[in-house]
């Protein structure tokens, strides 16, 4: 409420309220603003040692004129109720158990607190009215205190309260589990193990304790055979280290999923994933862990960072490597290494970019080459570097690089590769299909594109479909009949030349002339002497022939014609119907 309205907050903290401390007679009054600073102020509900039990101070908040808050002592004024330590205790707890379940966990701590002071400062009170003793209402504040360090990830504080806890009672379940879960946190497997061993041991009728041992000796090998498996993997061949990076990327994710999310298995399930080359996960898991503890892991900005480079976003991969280094000066050699190698790639990843914009397309090529070697020997933390986008985008690169030098084999080669490790690459698409079309492959480079657009991904990108339109027209015009060539006649002849040299042709193909002739070769005549029809029909109409001229085949002239036709058809029935209206008005008008 201070955060989302203050405005309601400031009304709030003006309500006067009464202390609700229940165990107790406490005679405060005052603004509810003021409560908590009155429940933990080191000189409300004080226990003086002497006659019943001994007496309870309480403490008065009162305003001055300029709204100071000052605190004077009942005593002085008023008669001070009597009350023991233990219900002054009790009284603490069951106001910070509010306090924590509405998730005020640091108020709550303060009167938990409170609570384990009361009874410490007056730890010879024999008089309580409460069934439970002072040992045990010692141990539950603590073993509660605990819970409130946990919500606020203090695990430390978690265990040293837990510890107090069982000191005092060793037989409470509550203070084990929760020592248990705060050890898990920690990533301290083994301590874990052995204090719930500790528990079973102190308390052995508890089905809970047995459990969660069972529990936490099964999270205590995974993990450690997952971290063996990831160890060997980097000196394994390709083979082995794929199934041992597979297994341990299995074991931490069935930890991840239905048992602990510690930071330790966290990273470690990241670093598995990224050896794998599923780097959108390894991004996701080292973010979640970064967003809960922004300065605590410098490890999860390597792996996140690492991954980012791979992925193809070299500048932000290497500032948030930047950053992990910032925060750990003291990183592993290998981790440093990384670092420098990704820096050394970044250059020449720059070097090659900007020859292509210069122009400079070989050097462009050179560059490429260099950078994709860097990335091979970067390290051995990722198995399947040539499924990475990088090692895609850096292949599509360079493949555009060839293309523009017209080599077009190399961009071909090239384009494939990188349309191997990601098969949704655009800009590799669009290469491969111009180096189809460079070497004279038509038919191949529509034929993949056709392929491409019956799924889902390729229907829905305009320039993979106007690629495919190019293909298709080019491949036809490869097969289409060379009019030119079978008239004998350039492409700039005139229509008489085409007439005349029509009738010539015609005479040599006509059939009734080759009766004589072998079969074939009047099969041949006769398909001539029907081209010869075809191309005097296209090339004696300068429509047509200037489309047949722009590389269109017979079809698809004879589609364009049509569609010609039908809007002039359609152009003339709406100026006829604007006649008649015209002349209705015309009419109208006269009448009138």
């Amino acid at each position: 409420l201070r955060s989302a309205q203050p405005v309601a907050h400031r009304v709030l903290s003006r309500i006067q309220v009464s202390c609700p401390l229940r165990h107790v007679q406490c005679a405060w009054k005052g603004d509810y603003g003021d409560l908590q600073t009155h429940l933990v102020s080191s000189t409300a509900h004080s226990v003086m040692n002497g006659g019943d039990g001994g007496s309870l101070v309480v403490e008065t908040i009162v305003k001055d004129d300029d709204d100071v808050t000052m605190l004077f002592n009942d005593n002085d004024y008023s008669t001070a109720a009597t009350a023991t330590a233990v219900d002054l205790a009790k009284s603490f707890k069951e106001e910070a158990n509010t306090k924590f379940a509405s998730n005020n966990f640091q108020e709550a701590r303060d009167l938990y607190t409170k609570g384990i002071d009361v009874l410490q400062t007056n730890d010879n009170d024999t008089t309580s009215s409460a069934s439970i003793t002072t040992k045990q209402l010692t141990s539950i504040l603590y073993a509660n205190r605990a819970a409130v360090a946990s919500k606020l990830e203090q695990f430390e504080l978690c265990i040293d309260d837990c510890h107090a806890a069982i000191a005092l009672d060793a037989a409470y379940t509550k203070a084990y589990t929760r020592r248990y879960k705060a050890n898990l946190e920690l990533g301290h497997f083994q301590e874990a193990v052995q204090g719930l061993e500790e528990g079973c041991a102190a308390n052995r009728t508890s089905a809970l304790l047995v459990r969660e041992l069972q529990q936490a000796i099964m999270i205590r090998d995974s993990f450690e055979k997952a971290q063996t498996l990831l160890l060997q993997q980097q000196k394994s061949t390709n083979a082995n280290a794929n199934a041992n990076a597979t297994t341990a990327q299995q074991l931490l994710s069935s930890l991840l999923q239905h048992h602990t999310k510690t930071p330790c298995v966290v990273i470690a399930a990241a670093r598995a994933h990224l050896q794998l080359g599923g780097l959108a996960t390894a991004q996701r898991l080292s973010l979640q862990l970064l967003r809960r503890y922004p300065q605590a892991f410098p490890e999860a900005y390597l792996v996140r960072g690492h991954s980012l480079v791979l992925g193809g976003d070299l500048e932000q991969g290497l500032k948030v490597m930047r950053e992990g280094l910032r925060l750990d000066p003291d990183m592993s050699r290998e981790s440093k290494g990384l670092l420098r190698a990704c820096q050394q790639l970044q250059k020449s990843v720059l070097a090659a970019r900007q020859a292509i914009f210069y122009r400079h397309f070989t050097k462009a090529v050179e560059a490429f080459g260099r950078a994709l070697q860097e990335l091979q020997q970067i390290d051995n933390s990722c198995i399947h570097k040539e499924k990475t986008p990088l090692y895609a985008k850096l292949h599509a690169e360079r493949a555009e690089a060839h293309l523009r030098l017209k080599d077009y084999k190399s961009a071909l080669k090239d384009a494939s590769i990188a349309l191997y490790a990601r098969d949704d690459l655009e800009q590799a698409w669009l290469i491969k299909t111009k180096a189809y079309h460079g070497l004279g492959r038509h038919e191949e480079a529509r034929d993949e594109l056709q392929d491409l657009l019956q799924n889902k991904w390729g229907a829905n990108h305009d320039s993979i479909r106007k690629a495919y339109e190019r293909a298709d027209f080019l491949l036809r015009q490869e097969q289409r009949p060379d009019f030119y060539k079978l008239l004998g006649l350039s492409s700039i002849a005139s229509l008489m030349e085409i007439k005349k040299q029509y009738k010539v042709k015609a005479m040599e193909y006509h059939p009734d002339r080759l009766v004589s002739k072998s079969p074939q070769l009047q099969k041949e005549a006769e398909h001539n002497f029907k081209l010869l029809g075809q191309g005097l029909e296209v090339l004696s109409d300068d429509f047509q022939r200037q489309l047949y001229d722009e590389g269109y085949d017979p079809e698809a002239i004879r589609e364009r014609v049509a569609a010609a036709q039908q809007a002039a058809h359609r152009s003339q029935n709406r100026g006829h119907h604007g006649y008649q209206h015209g002349g209705h008005g015309g009419g109208g008008q006269h009448r009138h």
